[in-house]
């Protein structure tokens, strides 16, 4: 499924490509994605819950945009993202005696994007509107180590990983610097709904989680115009 839709989004790009002339741009940068993590768990025998946990993650984008007039474009890029939800560590420590434990979540997002484009303001510096979407693949890696005095070490191991479709709406503003080269600031906000095809480490599939994630984007990057 994931290979069919990013060859779908890569077939209108080239067919747009063949029956418009215009100009062409590549872009990137660092990006910063503030997200709303949220689990839904449901259990059976009426256990169920859902957790929320926002979490800030840095990451880059690279990019390509082709203007088919001065005013209207389609972008295409690859995003990459990751950070961290929880992560805590304790520690005891007397003359005799030693405890520490330690644990961590680590989110992971990328995926290729296509946005259509529409410039509204040229002077003095332009102002691009854009929406789109893109098929992202999400993964949560959990890590747990506990050591204490006179016990046997334990550590722990997982991974949830998925894909899914996703929204966004965003903003660039582009400065010139000269003809080719511009500085690039945007922001956008990105929308998951029920990350699909969950598994875990070892393959097998969840079917009693299902996962959602939203959040602003932010970016600083660089811009080259052929």
């Amino acid at each position: 499924m994931a290979k069919k839709s990013i060859g779908i989004m890569i077939a209108i790009l080239l067919f747009a490509f063949s029956i418009f002339a215009g100009s062409f741009e590549i872009g990137g940068g660092i990006t910063y994605d503030q997200f709303s993590h949220v689990i839904s768990a449901d259990l059976g025998n009426d256990i169920s819950g859902e957790f929320k946990t926002p979490y800030d993650a840095l990451g880059f984008n690279i990019n390509g945009t082709y203007w088919f007039t001065e005013k209207m474009g389609v972008e295409a890029g690859f995003d990459f993202s990751k950070g961290t939800i929880n992560e805590n560590e304790q520690t005891e420590e007397t003359t005799n005696y030693t405890y520490f434990n330690s644990y961590k979540e680590t989110s992971q997002l990328m995926g290729p994007s296509a946005n259509f484009k529409y410039r509204v303001l040229q002077s003095p510096v332009a102002l691009d509107l854009k929406v789109g979407g893109g098929y992202y693949f999400y993964s949560l890696s959990i890590e747990e180590k506990t050591e204490e005095t006179g016990e046997q070490d334990y550590s722990y191991s997982d991974e949830i990983s998925g894909s899914s479709f996703g929204m966004f709406i965003g903003a660039d503003i582009v400065n010139p610097i000269n003809d080719k080269l511009s500085m690039t600031a945007n922001v956008g906000y990105k929308l998951f709904t029920n990350v699909s095809n969950l598994e875990d480490k070892d393959g097998n599939k969840i079917k009693d989680i299902t996962l959602s994630l939203n959040g602003l984007k932010l970016g600083l990057g660089v811009a080259y115009s052929f």
